[in-house]
């Protein structure tokens, strides 16, 4: 159960990484907060737009 979510915040963190940098967003926040709530920061990254 443990080292299920551990993978779980660290695919959350590595998908937060992909995306915001895709997005232009900041990266080092997104991680962040990839590794603390999980899937709820993929979901929220998902619906942000791109900056341009």
């Amino acid at each position: 159960m443990v080292i299920a979510l551990i993978l779980l915040t660290l695919v959350s963190a590595g998908i937060c990484h992909y995306l915001a940098k895709k997005k232009r967003r900041n990266t080092p926040f997104w991680i962040f907060l990839g590794a603390l709530t999980g899937p709820f920061a993929v979901v929220i990254l998902l619906l942000l737009s791109a900056r341009s």
